[in-house]
Parts: structure tokens; C-alpha cells; sequence
């Protein structure tokens, strides 16, 4: 059974570009990600999502776009143990910018274009998803 986790991808659009909101996650060595989390009792994935967005960045979405989650699917090593791990996103257009970071979970943030998110991340599920996200949010 994969570990699940639940998010947003935040974006906004700009004059220039749409943006994504980047956490910066202090697990491990730390890397840039999507704002998401571990469900609670009785939650749906999307309301975990909504929660875990609010809960590390202080932001609430104006409109979720999509209705169904973007998956991503991938294993790693933990010490020896092999982990799979599922991670359903939903893309979400913000209403403002103004980002309070719960620092115990994420220690920085950064509104990236989709060029910069692809050359910034090491992740290939990671590019995937945004080029995804970013389809939705150009056609939304």
C-alpha cells in the first residue's frame, strides 16, 4: 500500500507569465514542492489538500480547476526500507499572493514560472505534474 499525500498547486496569473507556488520542504536535504500532506480522519483528499495549503502557506485558492487529481507515482529508499508513494494534486488559481509559511514544515517559498519550476526541480514526476498544471491552467 503506497503513502498518500494530498495537494495544491497553487498558481497565479500574472501579466507576464502564470506563476506556481513552491514550498521549500525541510525533510531530508530539502527540495522545492507543491504545498501537501497526510489526510486526517474522515477527510477527502481534496479537503486535505485545502487544509495543508492553508496550513503551510496561509493561502485559500479562489477557484480549484480541476476536478479530478493530478497523480503522481514513485518509490524511493528510506534507510533501507523501499517506500511508494502516491501524491494526488489539485490545481488551484489564487486569489492573492500574501503567503504566511508554517516554518516547522516549509522554510521558504517562491513564485516560479514553468520554465523556472522545470529547470529547478531534479524530479521528472515533479516537471510532469506541472506541465499538467499548467495546461489546465491555460485552458481554465
Amino acid at each position: 500500500m503506497p503513502d498518500c499525500s494530498f495537494g495544491i498547486i497553487p498558481f497565479r496569473v500574472d501579466a507576464d507569465a502564470i506563476r506556481f507556488l513552491l514550498v521549500w520542504e525541510t525533510w531530508g536535504e530539502g527540495h522545492w514542492n507543491f504545498p501537501k500532506g497526510h489526510a486526517e480522519d474522515g477527510e477527502t483528499p481534496l479537503q486535505t489538500a485545502l487544509r495543508e495549503l492553508k496550513e503551510e502557506t496561509g493561502l485559500t485558492p479562489e477557484a480549484v480547476i480541476s476536478t479530478e487529481p493530478l497523480v503522481q507515482t514513485y518509490s524511493f529508499d528510506d534507510n533501507g526500507r523501499k517506500v511508494d508513494r502516491r501524491l494526488e494534486y489539485f490545481v488551484a488559481r489564487m486569489r492573492n499572493d500574501e503567503v504566511t509559511l508554517r516554518v516547522e514544515e516549509v522554510s521558504r517559498f517562491e513564485w516560479m514560472t514553468l520554465d523556472e519550476l522545470l529547470v529547478t526541480t531534479p524530479f521528472p514526476e515533479l516537471r510532469e505534474t506541472a506541465l499538467q498544471a499548467h495546461f489546465l491552467a491555460t485552458t481554465r
